[in-house]
């Protein structure tokens, strides 16, 4: 966004500058997070979902004590939000997400011992 305010402070007249120059950035930048971003945004969740998914058919009760136990971490920093997209990924590949009731019985069981 700065490189194209930048572009336009440059090239558009003054008189037009109070209006042209934020369109245009808002424009521009918000086209190519949309269609640039946001793919890669989505070919790294949809990998992410696809090792989780491999994690949890391959890793056993392993894998669930891993998960479970990183889960309240996440959630003491905010930080269990970006597992949003994984949810969905998994739901969007397989039907049903296995990974929600792993992580949610992980913060009852943490509730229930305090």
């Amino acid at each position: 966004a700065v490189y194209v305010e930048k572009w336009c402070r440059r090239w558009v007249p003054e008189a037009l500058d109070v209006l042209v120059t934020p369109t245009l950035t808002v424009l521009i930048s918000g086209l190519v997070t949309i269609f640039g971003l946001m793919f890669v945004a989505g070919e790294i969740s949809s990998a992410i979902g696809t090792f989780a998914d491999w994690l949890l058919s391959n890793g056993g009760a392993g894998a669930g004590f891993v998960l479970g136990g990183l889960f309240l971490p996440l959630v003491m920093l905010g930080l269990h939000q970006a597992l949003i997209p994984i949810h969905t990924t998994l739901i969007e590949q397989q039907g049903y997400t296995v990974l929600l009731p792993i992580l949610a019985m992980a913060g009852a069981g943490q509730v229930g011992a305090a």
